[in-house]
């Protein structure tokens, strides 16, 4: 009933791609239970990115960069998201933001498994 730890769990299985589906059940919770959520819809847009739901994994990190809109990993991940949608100028905008925040988080993502180039 810990929304961070929920969160944490729901992070934990989506950057490592596994149990995806309980992962979403965290990620949902968390939410839920949270007062202040864009940590976990962020977490939640990985797990969808990594099921292959990347219109849901948008809504996501659009929800979370309404709420936080300096949030580097949603950034980031919108970023490759766009790219993967041909979406050139937003995904590079979106990367140049997130590095700008986060100067080492291509290498942090690569290690989850995605990669924005």
């Amino acid at each position: 009933g810990n929304s961070l730890l929920l969160n944490a769990r729901c992070w934990a299985k989506g950057t490592n791609g596994v149990m995806l589906d309980t992962g979403l059940k965290d990620c949902t919770k968390a939410i839920e239970l949270s007062d202040f959520a864009a940590n976990s819809l962020d977490s939640r847009a990985m797990i969808y990115f990594k099921m292959g739901r990347l219109d849901d994994a948008l809504a996501d990190l659009k929800a979370a960069l309404d709420l936080s809109p300096l949030l580097p990993s949603s950034l980031f991940m919108r970023g490759v998201i766009r790219r993967t949608n041909g979406d050139a100028v937003g995904s590079a905008s979106d990367l140049r933001a997130a590095r700008g925040i986060s100067p080492r988080i291509d290498k942090k993502f690569l290690a989850y498994g995605v990669s924005a180039l």
